[in-house]
């Protein structure tokens, strides 16, 4: 391989490298969320325990809620891995074109767009996430929060 060959090589690496960097900032900012709602379901769990009757029903809605979060939030997580995935196939496959001079130019259009649309479901994944918060919020404000465990408020 010449150096021209190479120097386009890694120009053609450059671009995939940066939508990584992107989808790794998306990755941890839900990663994030995810554990600061496990967190929150672990609180509600110790709540349930020492909770009165009449405060339960909210408790357990407010702890379906944030299951139903996690779930959101661990798919979208998976799809955000599975462009990260089709990304670095893209990389391999653009270094072995230029490199090696083998062609994969229809794979590499066909991981661009898996990659995408990965992205997009993520996304939309992590929307429904926000949507959940904001419906968790609404029960609160109608039904009210239901105290404290131990001097820590749960709701």
């Amino acid at each position: 391989m010449n150096i021209e060959n190479f120097v386009q090589s890694l120009q053609a690496s450059i671009a995939p490298c940066i939508f990584i960097s992107g989808l790794g900032l998306l990755l941890l900012s839900m990663t994030n969320r995810l554990g600061r709602t496990i967190d929150r379901m672990r609180v509600f769990n110790v709540a349930l325990k020492d909770a009165e009757h009449n405060e339960i029903p909210l408790i357990r809605e407010q702890s379906g809620i944030l299951y139903r979060r996690s779930r959101f939030l661990q798919i979208a997580i998976g799809f955000i891995l599975a462009s990260i995935f089709f990304v670095s196939l893209i990389m391999l496959m653009l270094f072995s074109t230029l490199a090696l001079n083998i062609k994969f130019i229809s794979a590499i259009k066909l991981f661009f767009t898996a990659s995408l649309l990965s992205l997009i479901a993520s996304l939309i994944f992590f929307f429904w996430d926000i949507c959940l918060t904001l419906s968790s919020i609404k029960v609160e404000i109608e039904k009210g929060c239901p105290g404290d465990a131990g001097g820590k408020p749960y709701c």
